[in-house]
């Protein structure tokens, strides 16, 4: 016998002690578990590189081609040409 044993006090809290224990390391596990899900499909999660180019290639044409979101009209005496 240990003298634990005769300590209630002891006793009681190395048995909080061992359930904190336990938590911990199932906290732990979930973690794990939900990373490998993750990563398992983590091209799901991703966005379409693709998509996100085409995307780019939208934007950059409208933007380029439309004549008040560029510097190719006339603005304050030069234009993007000018000044290039």
């Amino acid at each position: 016998m240990e003298h634990g044993h005769f300590d209630m006090t002891y006793h009681l809290a190395r048995l909080r002690n061992e359930a904190q224990t336990v938590r911990e390391l199932e906290a732990v596990r979930d973690a794990r578990k939900r990373l490998r899900e993750f990563e398992a499909d983590m091209d799901a999660h991703m966005p379409n590189r693709r998509k996100l180019q085409e995307f780019r290639h939208m934007a950059r044409s409208l933007i380029e081609d439309h004549p008040t979101l560029t510097n190719m009209h006339n603005m304050w005496g030069k234009t993007r040409d000018d000044v290039a």
